[in-house]
């Protein structure tokens, strides 16, 4: 028969932050690395050089029309914050939302890849390789 110990306080909160440690620097990574291309304004705007003008995909909502006032006009509840985000996830593949914890309150902790559809095809490899580097 074994006995079985449990792990002390320390050995958990030591645990705990290893585990928070890897999981930034493997979301920092994969940010970077979705970051990479271009990331396309809510607005029409002109780039310099030979680019021609990019505009906003209709499809995508804006925060007044979620929300119903612009970022930043006034405090933003979290909940409202999560319906906003679940909307944009929605409404394109560029936007892949997944939980990857709980607040002590019970509030969901999001990690949001964005990036260009090519991206968002291999972003499982992506993920793995920043994982690999993390370890």
């Amino acid at each position: 028969m074994s006995v079985r110990t449990t792990p002390s306080r320390q050995q958990r909160i030591t645990h705990t932050r290893r585990a928070a440690t890897h999981h930034a620097i493997a979301t920092l990574v994969t940010a970077s690395l979705l970051s990479s291309s271009v990331a396309h304004a809510q607005h029409a705007y002109t780039e310099t050089g030979n680019s021609p003008a990019r505009t906003y995909d209709a499809r995508v909502p804006t925060p007044r029309s979620i929300l119903g006032y612009d970022n930043g006009d006034r405090f933003t509840p979290q909940r409202v914050m999560l319906r906003y985000i679940e909307r944009i996830a929605a409404a394109t593949k560029r936007v892949k939302v997944d939980t990857v914890s709980h607040t002590f309150e019970g509030r969901e902790m999001l990690i949001i890849a964005i990036s260009s559809a090519a991206n968002m095809a291999r972003l499982a490899e992506i993920q793995r390789d920043a994982k690999r580097i993390a370890d």
